[in-house]
């Protein structure tokens, strides 16, 4: 988080939209990064999956449900239910910041002030201060986000058991981090890219190197 932090200040437009990602996934990302209630929606995802893979014998037999996030009781249900709301409402309190300071840079005047230099490429140190206020804003947002999405895994954690919170660990990670997921996510962008009609060379390179 502090690499992240330190970075940021640096190129923080970088992290709104990685070089690294497809378009697709760019087009996905919310605020230099995930929705923090992904994780809750992961977490109701995964229940109802391993609930439902076991349907036919709880109906057939009476069986009690099993497998660690099947047996996610009433009552962490009902707390991890009043945390989806909390963090929805954050969530979109820091959409309204950012969509904010969007409409701050419309109307700031640094198109009237380039338009008026009498040569393109003449320095403006009024532009630059400009640029460099909507940064710092960008990287509070940012830093403010982050904080949200740590904050939000850390209560989800607090209310599942040790190890219900392992497998929602593991499930996220193998989201994000698992070659087999990235390989995936990688080759839906670059078709999504292709079929919206990136550049021929772009798609020709990517199929021939196999992603």
């Amino acid at each position: 988080m502090n690499n992240r932090n330190r970075l940021s200040q640096q190129d923080v437009s970088g992290f709104f939209s990685p070089s690294w990602n497809s378009a697709l996934v760019n087009s996905m990302m919310w605020i230099a990064g995930c929705r923090p209630s992904i994780f809750i929606r992961l977490t109701y995802a995964l229940c109802g999956s391993e609930v439902e893979l076991q349907l036919p014998e709880i109906i057939l037999h009476g069986l009690i449900p099993r497998g660690n996030l099947a047996q996610i009781s009433a009552n962490h249900i009902e707390r991890i239910n009043v945390l989806q709301m909390k963090t929805i409402k954050a969530e979109g309190k820091l959409s309204n910041e950012l969509a904010s300071l969007q409409e701050n840079m419309a109307d700031h005047p640094i198109a009237i002030i380039a338009k008026m230099m009498s040569r393109v490429d003449e320095p403006s140190g009024e532009i630059d201060r400009a640029l460099d206020e909507h940064d710092i804003s960008m990287v509070d947002i940012m830093q403010k986000a982050d904080k949200l999405r740590l904050s939000t895994i850390k209560e989800l954690l607090g209310i599942l058991t040790p190890v219900q919170g392992v497998d929602i660990l593991a499930a996220e990670n193998g989201r994000d981090g698992s070659p087999l997921e990235r390989a995936v996510e990688h080759q839906a962008g670059t078709t999504d890219d292709c079929r919206r009609g990136a550049s021929e060379a772009f798609c020709k390179e990517s199929r021939a190197s196999g992603l």
